[in-house]
């Protein structure tokens, strides 16, 4: 029901391929590979013929508020799509939902990367928590003892709170 009692159009409910993929800020063939995942699902087609795919807008609504895409993920990790995918590849970012049809077609459950970010702490913070100098830290991490769990596309480290102190209880 809209705000005004009436019941709410075709227009209010539903939106098109193409505002969807204006909203989302995605391609023709990621809404595609998503649809065929079953992730972002039409609820209605106009005719067979027309081939036009209708969204609910409360299904996109929802999957907005669930997932992140490559460029969403990236600027919450606050790096390159490039580095974070280069990431995902060598199995960085455990616990994160990922699917994976196309490059173009990831998606990221929101509430588990942004608990993985709110973790992320400075180099500073890391040798603090391991009671050793910066300069110490720095050298552990050059010999490739502690691994950053992302650089940003400033060039900041950051690393897992939570392996940081894994390390501490070793």
């Amino acid at each position: 029901m809209l705000s005004g009692g009436g019941d709410a159009t075709a227009e209010e409910r539903y939106l098109s391929s193409i505002q969807v993929r204006q909203r989302l800020g995605c391609s023709w063939r990621t809404l595609r590979l998503w649809r065929l995942a079953g992730l972002l699902v039409p609820s209605r087609m106009d005719t067979p013929s027309d081939r036009k795919h209708w969204y609910a807008r409360a299904d996109v609504d929802a999957f907005e508020a669930r997932y992140l895409t490559l460029e969403g993920a990236s600027l919450l990790v606050g790096c390159p799509t490039s580095d974070l995918y280069r990431r995902i590849k060598l199995g960085q970012y455990p616990g994160v939902l990922v699917y994976r049809a196309h490059k173009d077609a990831y998606v990221f459950d929101r509430a588990t990367l942004t608990h993985q970010v709110e973790n992320w702490i400075e180099g500073k913070d890391a040798a603090r928590i391991l009671g050793i100098s910066i300069s110490g830290f720095n050298a552990l991490v050059q010999q490739g003892t502690i691994l950053p769990s992302v650089t940003t596309s400033g060039g900041r480290r950051r690393y897992d709170r939570n392996g940081i102190t894994e390390r501490l209880q070793m």
